[in-house]
């Protein structure tokens, strides 16, 4: 009778939402809206897209998250007349906190050193040892760290964009596929400014725009 009442405690923690994510979000949830990929001919379109992000909701339903997404999309192509493809998706996490969205920005930067980069990371299509990223065969699920700071996550892809802005000129990057249990190393090391480095299963493109 014991064992009934502590497994049917725990079945109750587990369905009130006691697991979250490393920010805070709730994983059963869709909290924010990213663009994954930008078609922009020019990087500094294609910085300000990886840069932009919406949160602020918890939809418990995908179609729902997703239209609200795409009404984002919408609004945003239409003021930065964004003629180009844009693939986008909603995530259970919320925006990073790193990613400054403000462009109004960038004189003061330049006046005090700071830099604006764009980095491009391609992963490899399998492990090291020949293994699936995933279980079932699927793509990895990207996280960039920047300088121990987490700046994206892009699901189920080999390619994964994020811009920065920073006054080094040297980073150290740690590339990971996050699993459900454990999660994969994808790449860790360093890279200077506007080289291509390959770094693990990664290799690393960045460049100052």
């Amino acid at each position: 009778m014991k064992i009934l009442t502590t497994l049917a405690v725990t079945g109750l923690l587990l369905l009130s939402g006691c697991v979250e994510n490393s920010d805070g979000s709730d994983p059963t949830t869709y909290s924010s809206c990213s663009i994954e990929e930008s078609y922009a001919s020019n990087l500094e379109d294609q910085a300000r897209d990886y840069k932009t992000c919406w949160d602020g909701v918890n939809y418990k339903e995908k179609n729902l998250a997703t239209q609200w997404c795409k009404k984002n999309i919408t609004t945003y192509r239409a003021r930065h007349h964004a003629n180009y493809s844009i693939k986008y998706a909603v995530n259970s996490t919320n925006c990073p906190r790193n990613n400054n969205n403000d462009m109004k920005s960038t004189d003061k930067n330049n006046e005090i050193g700071i830099k604006n980069y764009l980095v491009n990371i391609e992963s490899e299509s399998s492990k090291a040892n020949g293994a699936n990223w995933d279980v079932l065969g699927g793509k990895p699920d990207i996280l960039i760290y920047i300088d121990n700071k987490y700046y994206k996550k892009c699901k189920n892809s080999l390619n994964c964009s994020v811009a920065f802005s920073s006054q080094n000129t040297q980073w150290s990057f740690e590339i990971i596929d996050e699993d459900m249990s454990n999660n994969d190393i994808i790449g860790k090391g360093t890279c200077h400014a506007n080289e291509t480095c390959v770094i693990g299963q990664a290799t690393v493109k960045t460049t100052e725009y």
